[in-house]
């Protein structure tokens, strides 16, 4: 029960900072917060998924997880 809650809630609070990453451009603190809290909340449900042997929610957090990394950043810059 415990890890569909933090599934749930992680895909929430991902799908905001996804939605709040270009307001986030601007200014490159808030940008690397930003991708720290995505990368960090995507890398719990992952973890917790192959706990779980949810392969595919694995892979869909684990690229969400590369997508949104603040130390090696992969998405441009400006949209």
């Amino acid at each position: 029960m415990l890890t569909k809650i933090m599934k749930w809630i992680s895909m929430a609070v991902l799908l905001a900072a996804a939605m709040l990453w270009g307001s986030a451009v601007n200014s490159e603190f808030p940008q690397f917060l930003l991708g720290f809290v995505v990368c960090f909340g995507a890398g719990v449900v992952v973890t917790q998924a192959a706990q779980a042997k949810k392969y595919v929610w694995v892979g869909g957090f684990a690229t969400m997880a590369l997508l949104f990394n603040p130390l090696i950043p992969i998405l441009p810059v400006r949209w």
